[in-house]
């Protein structure tokens, strides 16, 4: 403790005593040295109930120093598999040691994009979501889907805006909003950049690779899945899937409505309203 608290007054003090312009700040830092803490002294419960477990010190040393270089050398394995990495240089199968490792439970990521994750990871959380609603969504894609991802992704190759814009309002809403409202909706997409188009393909190319369906089962709150039966992007189908896995409710818009039917259905704030107020 005491070294570790050593390390985290130093730290703050080179911090705001060098002058370069980082995205970390003090808070940051004393999150990043608290998780490496709880990281050492969880690695050294195990050696210790391994210590009070044997009567001999080779077989603690064997099992708690042992699962200590596991968890090591299983952390650097998994960080080339880490989705952090390009794929070009990254090794999926690799992946697997992340889910192996008592270390991985510390997510530096997470606290230098300022987001909640590392919370649930450090214990201070147990559930942090409640509720979970949702809408026009897939955990992978199916035939339909991908055949209207690689329209997008060749149109947007091709720097072909109006084509593109077109093939977004009568794929993304129903036919009675696109008439009304299709034309502002490509006039307000006028300004897109060459930045915008390589963003997008990028997105869009991510999309091969999704697959989270066996991964639903880590969803244990209450949820609420909204779908649209003329969903042309992620089918109802998709919606479907996901709410039969979950064995959860599950709602679908008519026909009239499409992929956006949270931007048509007058009702759809409402109906979110109501399944999160219960």
């Amino acid at each position: 403790l005491l070294m570790f608290a050593c390390t985290t007054v130093t730290s703050i003090i080179c911090l705001n005593t060098v002058n370069v312009k980082t995205g970390l700040d003090t808070q940051k830092l004393l999150l990043l040295n608290l998780g490496a803490f709880l990281v050492m002294f969880a690695m050294s419960g195990f050696c210790f109930l391994t210590s009070c477990w044997f009567d001999r010190s080779k077989h603690a040393m064997a099992l708690g120093g042992g699962l200590s270089m596991f968890f090591l050398v299983a952390t650097m394995l998994g960080l080339f598999g880490s989705p952090i990495l390009p794929s070009i240089i990254r090794m999926d199968k690799l992946n697997y040691f992340n889910y192996v490792s008592l270390i991985t439970l510390f997510d530096p990521i997470s606290i230098l994009d300022g987001t909640a994750g590392y919370l649930v990871k450090f214990g201070i959380v147990p559930e942090l979501v409640g509720r979970l609603a949702l809408g026009s969504t897939a955990a992978r894609l199916d035939p339909v889907s991908a055949q209207v991802m690689d329209k997008w992704m060749e149109l947007a190759e091709q720097r072909d805006l109006q084509a593109l814009l077109d093939c977004f309002v009568s794929v993304l809403y129903g036919r009675d909003f696109a008439e009304k409202f299709g034309a502002f909706i490509k006039l307000s997409h006028q300004d897109v950049t060459e930045a915008d188009f390589e963003r997008f393909i990028i997105l869009g190319k991510s999309f091969d690779t999704l697959d989270i369906y066996d991964r639903l089962e880590q969803i244990h709150c209450p949820t609420l899945v909204l779908g649209a039966i003329d969903d042309k992007v992620l089918t109802a189908q998709a919606s479907f899937e996901i709410a039969q896995k979950l064995g959860c409710a599950c709602y679908f818009y008519e026909s009239k409505y499409g992929h956006c039917a949270f931007d048509e259905a007058p009702d759809y704030k409402q109906r979110l309203l109501d399944f999160f107020t219960q």
